[in-house]
Formats: structure tokens, C-alpha cells, sequence
């Protein structure tokens, strides 16, 4: 009867939250961010380049002083799910 017993424990879901990756995972994630921000590197340098050719309306003092004091903070609250457990027996 000990031998039909079969016990799953699934935490894959769990470390995923807590941004523990399988390799694979890892790399499809890692590239995501690759390419955002590779996006919004292009789109900071072209506004930049616009406010700049710009140059009778928009000054490089304004410019540097928008980019020194840029005050973005991001606080995130979110629910971690536990382990999938699966006993048969």
C-alpha cells in the first residue's frame, strides 16, 4: 500500500514570484527587459534630440534640469501563492 502513495509538490509558481527562474524562463525574461529597454533608451534620445533642435524655445539648462530631478518611484503590493501540493494514495 506504501508503494501507490505519490506526493507532488509543485513550488515552481512560488519562486516564481519570487523571481527565482528556471533557465529558460531566465532568458526569455532577461531579453523582455533587453528589449524595453532598448525602447526606452531610443524614445529618452529622440525627445532629447527633438527639445534640442529646438533650441529657441527650449534651452539645454531646462533639459538637464528635467533630467537631474526626475523624481519616479514605483511601490508594488502583490499576493505570493504557495506551493501546488497533489497527495493520491
Amino acid at each position: 500500500m506504501i508503494n501507490k502513495l505519490n506526493l507532488v509538490i509543485d513550488g515552481y509558481p512560488f519562486r516564481q514570484t519570487m523571481h527565482y527562474y528556471n533557465l529558460r524562463d531566465s532568458a526569455h525574461k532577461f531579453a523582455e527587459q533587453g528589449n524595453e529597454a532598448a525602447l526606452e533608451a531610443a524614445a529618452f534620445y529622440a525627445s532629447t534630440g527633438d527639445e534640442l533642435s529646438d533650441f529657441q524655445n527650449y534651452s539645454i539648462a531646462d533639459q538637464a534640469a528635467e533630467i537631474m530631478y526626475n523624481d519616479q518611484k514605483e511601490l508594488v503590493l502583490g499576493y505570493l501563492p504557495g506551493p501546488k501540493i497533489n497527495f493520491t494514495a
